[in-house]
């Protein structure tokens, strides 16, 4: 996804210094932040269903009444905003 909290520095037995993985998980978590200022993702946790984007966390029954929503949309009514 386009998160990067998994990438988030491990601290080493040195104090403040870099666990050596963190270098390894760079590119990724650059590329997940390119692709979410591409996609005008404001911060974490973004869920995007058919389009529908819902920033800050939900609860299940919020989810769940979304896509079921989704889902009982007609196919024509998805090709139109």
């Amino acid at each position: 996804m386009v998160s990067s909290y998994r990438y988030a520095p491990k601290r080493s037995a040195r104090r403040g210094a870099p666990h050596p993985s963190f270098d390894q998980a760079r590119p990724a978590s650059d590329r997940d932040q390119a692709e979410a200022r591409r996609l005008l993702v404001p911060f974490a946790p973004t869920i995007v269903i058919n389009g529908l984007m819902l920033s800050g966390a939900a609860s299940f029954d919020r989810l769940d009444r979304m896509v079921r929503a989704e889902m009982e949309r007609g196919f024509v009514d998805r090709l139109s905003p």
